[in-house]
C-alpha cells in the first residue's frame, strides 16, 4: 500500500495539469470531464486526474455528488489519492463501486462546481470490457462517472428519488449515465495504438488529445499490435483496429459496420456521432463478446473465427453493437431496471436489417438468434416481465432469455399489430424526441399507442406488470400547444382537474405552471433559445406515469435559436460574468409531435432540453 502510494505521488508530479475553461467546454448545460491520463503500457496503470465540472439540473439543493466506480469492483483496481471541490480538499467516500464527494456548501439548483479526482487504475490481468491481454488494454467503465439523479420522471421502475447508488454486478450492462463532453489527454510510456470515439484533437508523439460530446460513456481499447483499416460511409469515419493475422476480419468488421449504419441511417435517424470505431479485444473464456459504448464497439477477437457471409454470427454481433449507437448510445435508458430498452431493440433491429435487406435470410436467422427453445426455456425457467433488470437474474442466460430473446418477440409482436411501416417511422420519430435523453418504459409504450388506433393494452399487459394498462381500450388526450406565445407562455392544450397539482420542469428543473381559463400555462420566460423535448407525465394507477413526448424548439422571431455560451471558471451557470443571460420576448415555441394518452388524476410537464450533435 505504501509503495502504491508512493508511485502515485510521484505520477502525479508528472500530470500536466490544465484549468478546465482550457478545454473542449460542450454544451451550457451538459457535464463536461476532463481527463488526464499517464499511461504506464507494459505495468498497465493509468494515473490519472479527472475534473468533472458538473451542473445542477435536479431541482434540488445537492450536500454531495455521486459516482460510479465501476474499477473499485475489481480488487486492487483503483485507488483514489484525493480529492477537491472547487480546490478545497474533501473526505470522498467509498463504499463498493460507489463514490460519495461531499460538497464544502450545499449546491443550489443551477449552480455548478468542478470536483477533481486524484487517482489510479491497476488493469486487471483479465479479458473482458475491462482488463488487459496480451497487450491489449480494454478500457470500458474505467473511470469514476456522475451516476443519474433520478427525478420523478425516473422512478417508473419503483426507484426512489435521488441519486442512484447502484453497486456493480456481474450481469448486463450495470451501467445508468447521461450524456456529456469529454476532453482527454492520454501520455504513453512507448509508442502504440489507441482507439477511441469521437475526434482527434491532436498527436505528438505518444500523447493524445481527444474529445467526444453528447456521449455517456468514454471507452478506450490500447496495444502496441493493432492494425487499421479505414473508410468514409454517409459522412461518418468507420475505423477497424484488429490483431496480426485478422486483417479479413477487420475488413468484414468494417463492411458490416457500413452497411448496418447506412440501413440505420435510413430506417431510424441519422447516426449521431462523427464517427465510430471498431476495436479487437480479449474476452472471457467462457463466451465470445460484443460491447457497446457510445462511438466505439468493442469486439471478441474470437469473433473473426466467426467470419463468413451475410449471415454469419460476426455480421449479427456487428450489427446488435451498431444498433446500440442509437439505442443506448443515443437515446438512453436506464440499463440497471429498463435495460429490456436497448438490449430488446438492439436485438430486434439487428435482424430486421435482414428482413429489410436480405429478405430470403430473415425467416431463418429469426428463429436461430430469437425463437429457438424459447417457449420451453420460459416453462422451464418462468415467464418474467419485460421491466426487470439486472439485479433479478443470478445468471446470464435467463437474463438473455427475458431482456434480449423476449423482448425482440415483443417489439416484433408490436410492429405488427401497428403496422411494420407505421411502426419503423413512429421509431425514428421517437428516438429523434429522445435523443440524447433517457428514454423509459412506459414512455416508449404510450408513444406507440399514439401512433395507432390499435389499443395496444391487451399486448403490454402480456409483456409488463404494469396495472395502468390492463383496460382493453386506453383513454386519450391530445397534448395541443399553439405554435407562438407570449409573454414567454406555453399553452399545453390540457384542462387541469380540480385538486391536481401539476408540475412544470425544464431539464427537470421545475419552472411555474398554473391553470388560465381553464388551461394548463407553463411560464418559460427564464428558457433560453433552444430545441427542447416536452414531457407531460399522467400519474396512472400504480406508480407508474404516462408519458406524452413531444418536440418543441423556443427562439426569437427576429434571430435564429442559440444557446448562450458556457459559463467560465467561477461564472454561475446561465451569467455571462457579471449579468444574468438576457432573454429576448416574445418567444415561439413549435410543437412537431403530438401524442395520444389516457389523462389520469393529475400531470406533470416535463421540459427537456436536446443536445445537437
Amino acid at each position: 500500500m505504501r509503495k502504491i502510494s508512493l508511485v502515485l505521488v510521484f505520477c502525479l508530479l508528472l500530470v500536466v495539469i490544465v484549468p478546465v475553461s482550457a478545454h473542449a467546454e460542450g454544451s451550457a448545460t451538459q457535464d463536461l470531464y476532463v481527463l488526464a491520463v499517464q499511461l504506464d503500457y507494459d505495468a498497465a496503470v493509468l494515473t490519472v486526474r479527472e475534473q468533472v465540472r458538473y451542473h445542477n439540473l435536479t431541482g434540488d439543493t445537492l450536500p454531495n455528488v455521486v459516482f460510479e466506480v465501476t474499477p473499485a469492483a475489481f480488487p486492487g483496481s483503483f485507488e483514489l489519492g484525493g480529492a477537491t471541490v472547487d480546490e478545497r480538499p474533501v473526505e470522498a467516500r467509498l463504499d463498493g463501486s460507489v463514490l460519495e464527494v461531499p460538497l464544502p456548501q450545499p449546491l443550489a439548483p443551477g449552480g455548478q462546481n468542478t470536483v477533481t479526482l486524484d487517482f489510479t487504475v491497476n488493469v486487471p490481468r483479465q479479458g473482458d470490457r475491462f482488463g488487459v491481454m496480451n497487450g491489449v488494454l480494454a478500457l470500458g467503465n474505467w473511470f469514476p462517472i456522475l451516476s443519474v439523479y433520478r427525478t420523478t420522471r425516473l422512478t417508473d421502475n419503483g426507484q426512489p428519488l435521488g441519486w442512484s447508488k447502484h453497486q456493480h454486478v456481474n450481469i448486463g450492462d450495470p451501467f445508468f449515465t447521461n450524456v456529456a463532453t469529454f476532453d482527454l489527454t492520454l501520455t504513453s510510456s512507448k509508442p502504440v495504438s489507441v482507439a477511441f470515439p469521437g475526434r482527434l484533437v491532436s498527436k505528438e508523439e505518444n500523447r493524445w488529445h481527444i474529445q467526444a460530446e453528447n456521449v455517456r460513456d468514454f471507452a478506450l481499447a490500447i496495444s502496441d499490435r493493432y492494425e487499421t483499416q479505414s473508410r468514409t460511409v454517409d459522412g461518418v469515419a468507420l475505423s477497424s483496429f484488429y490483431l496480426p493475422g485478422h486483417e479479413s476480419a477487420g475488413k468484414q468488421y468494417l463492411d458490416a459496420a457500413a452497411n448496418m449504419l447506412s440501413w440505420m441511417d435510413r430506417a431510424v435517424m441519422p447516426y449521431p456521432y462523427p464517427s465510430l470505431t471498431l476495436a479487437e479485444i480479449y474476452g472471457p473464456t467462457n463466451f465470445i463478446i460484443g460491447q457497446e459504448y457510445p462511438g466505439i464497439i468493442f469486439l471478441d477477437q474470437r469473433a473473426s473465427r466467426l467470419a463468413g457471409g451475410v449471415d454469419s454470427e460476426l455480421v449479427y454481433l456487428v450489427n446488435h453493437e451498431v444498433a446500440h449507437m442509437w439505442f443506448y448510445g443515443a437515446v438512453g435508458n436506464d440499463q440497471l431496471y429498463e435495460s429490456w430498452l436497448d438490449e430488446g431493440m438492439a436485438t430486434w433491429l439487428s435482424l430486421a436489417y435482414y428482413r429489410a435487406n436480405n429478405p430470403d435470410l430473415f425467416e431463418r436467422l429469426w428463429r436461430e438468434r430469437v425463437t429457438a427453445n424459447l417457449d420451453s426455456s420460459l416453462q422451464k425457467l418462468g415467464v418474467r416481465p419485460l421491466n426487470t433488470g439486472v439485479y433479478d437474474y443470478a445468471d446470464e442466460g435467463y437474463y438473455d432469455l427475458i431482456v434480449y430473446r423476449r423482448a425482440a418477440v415483443f417489439i416484433e409482436e408490436m410492429a405488427q399489430s401497428m403496422g411494420l411501416d407505421n411502426f419503423t417511422s413512429a421509431l425514428g420519430r421517437y428516438a429523434a424526441i429522445a435523443k440524447f435523453k433517457v428514454a423509459t418504459t412506459t414512455s416508449l409504450l404510450d408513444f406507440m399507442q399514439g401512433q395507432t388506433e390499435t389499443s395496444l393494452n391487451p399486448l403490454y399487459t402480456r409483456y409488463f406488470s404494469f396495472q395502468r394498462y390492463a383496460p382493453q381500450d386506453p383513454p386519450r388526450v391530445q397534448l395541443r400547444a399553439p405554435e407562438r406565445v407570449t409573454a414567454g407562455q406555453l399553452e399545453l392544450g390540457l384542462s387541469p382537474q380540480t385538486g391536481a397539482r401539476y408540475q412544470v420542469f425544464l431539464d427537470d428543473l421545475p419552472v411555474p405552471s398554473q391553470a388560465q381559463s381553464g388551461e394548463l400555462v407553463a411560464d418559460v420566460s427564464a428558457v433560453p433559445p433552444g430545441e427542447y423535448l416536452v414531457t407531460v407525465l399522467l400519474p396512472g394507477p400504480d406508480a407508474a406515469a404516462q408519458e406524452l413526448v413531444a418536440r418543441v424548439t423556443i427562439g426569437t422571431p427576429s434571430s435564429p435559436t442559440s444557446s448562450p455560451a458556457p459559463p467560465g471558471p467561477g461564472e454561475a451557470a446561465g451569467s455571462n460574468g457579471s449579468d444574468s443571460f438576457p432573454i429576448p420576448l416574445p418567444l415561439f415555441i413549435a410543437i412537431d409531435v403530438v401524442v395520444l394518452l389516457g389523462l389520469g388524476a393529475g400531470a406533470f410537464v416535463v421540459l427537456r432540453r436536446t443536445h445537437r450533435g
